[in-house]
């Protein structure tokens, strides 16, 4: 992600119903991976009938308080 630099981002797709955990990925188990290497899911959408997908990014670093 690094080199995406502070506007890029990073989608993952999986199949619908590929819910077993021997046979694929789920949306949850998506972001619990995405959370824990620091990055934030703000946008999730359908690609089509079988695929959905959650676009990543870099946590923003906290605002200084003025």
């Amino acid at each position: 992600m690094a080199p995406l630099g502070a506007g890029g981002g990073l989608w993952i797709a999986w199949r619908k119903g590929d819910a077993t955990p021997a046979r694929g990925l789920t949306q949850v188990a998506v972001r619990r991976v995405g959370l824990a290497a620091g990055l934030v899911d703000f946008k999730i959408c359908a690609l089509d009938a079988t695929w959905s997908g959650l676009r990543f990014s870099l946590r923003k670093p906290p605002r200084a308080r003025s």
